[in-house]
């Protein structure tokens, strides 16, 4: 969003950033394997719509995290999240909105069907919820915009949102606590880019003087975190460069959203080529291994009776078993067709695993 808004960027640095944050994303035999389970909506969700942002197209590797969180949706339409780090990760209602936009954006388009579906249960079970906090009326009012809710519907939530602003002009996480950069960086962004508050509405102006008045002069700005000692977290507490010991995380993302609060404060937006980010986006494979992943099993089938080998593998050793896996009508097709249950990668992964 800086760049967007003609704020300079050091741009060796963005990249080299990017690429150590992606890069591993675009490992397609990582991505199949799912060695590396965290919590899929929101590990995995933060990461595609980040990549997006970052200049990273829709690519193979993308798509199959794409799928596997489609398939944590539950029947009612939300998605879950195992992680208590409020206020970025604890509730549902955040979790069901980044879930859906990253299958929006990376959902693999032989499944858009698929993906409309789950965006219209998605929509129906923010619009049924009841916020209890600035993150949770934040990422209704985001989730809800992405998933295509009405201007009404948006402009409703986004004045509940407005309400809930404090005299000195900043919102808070929690009735009771102070306010701070995170959550009034978010309300911000979130009021202009969802529901149409201009920026140069007195409620907006209140939001932007509040930051202005709390950045510290080396650039920064303290959030008090809500985790406190001897709270264990994974991984381990480390000191990452920014100030405000403890509290250092929770305060760098406070600062990400006062910068894109700050950026839309500067007029609109111009839309920035990114060169691509062939990291995150994976080496190409041959066309039988997308076919495996994401065609039906006519497709399949097709393939197998042009004698299509079974027990085909990518470089890296994934079965066509290990692709077919989350669809159990390719999976009994190859093994009816000989394909070794018990095949193993160069990880040692199997299809069972």
């Amino acid at each position: 969003m800086a760049r967007e808004h003609g704020v300079p960027v050091n741009e060796e640095i963005a990249r080299d950033n990017a690429v150590h944050a992606f890069g591993p994303s675009g490992n397609l035999d990582r991505a199949v394997q799912y060695t590396h389970i965290i919590d899929p909506s929101l590990d995995d969700g933060y990461r595609l719509l980040a990549m997006d942002a970052a200049g990273v197209g829709p690519n193979l590797s993308a798509a199959v995290y794409a799928r596997l969180i489609a398939s944590r949706q539950r029947p009612d339409g939300h998605w879950v999240t195992v992680d208590q780090r409020p206020p970025q990760s604890y509730s549902y209602i955040t979790a069901t909105a980044v879930s859906l936009r990253a299958i929006q954006l990376f959902g693999h388009r032989e499944l858009a069907a698929d993906t409309r579906q789950r965006v219209q249960r998605a929509r129906a079970w923010l619009a049924s919820q009841q916020p209890r906090d600035t993150e949770e009326r934040t990422y209704q009012l985001l989730g809800l915009h992405w998933a295509g809710a009405s201007a009404g519907e948006l402009a409703k939530l986004g004045r509940d949102l407005a309400a809930t602003q404090r005299p000195d002009g900043g919102w808070n996480s929690l009735d009771g606590r102070a306010s701070e950069a995170y959550s009034t960086g978010q309300a911000l962004v979130v009021l202009h880019d969802a529901a149409g508050v201009s920026t140069e509405t007195a409620l907006w102006q209140r939001g932007l003087h509040f930051l202005l008045d709390t950045e510290q002069p080396d650039g920064s700005w303290h959030v008090v975190s809500r985790l406190h000692p001897p709270a264990p977290v994974s991984p381990p507490y480390f000191e990452s460069g920014y100030p405000y010991g403890h509290d250092q995380f929770v305060s760098a993302m406070g600062a990400c959203w006062s910068i894109m609060a700050l950026a839309t404060a500067l007029g609109p937006a111009r839309k920035v080529d990114l060169a691509p980010l062939r990291e995150a986006e994976g080496e190409s494979v041959e066309p039988w291994v997308e076919k495996v992943l994401f065609g039906s099993p006519a497709e399949l089938r097709a393939m197998l009776d042009k004698k299509f080998d079974p027990n085909s593998a990518t470089k890296g050793g994934t079965t066509a078993l290990m692709l077919a896996m989350p669809d159990l009508e390719k999976a009994k097709l190859l093994l009816e067709h000989g394909a070794d249950v018990n095949g193993r990668s160069k990880s040692r992964y199997s299809a069972l695993y």
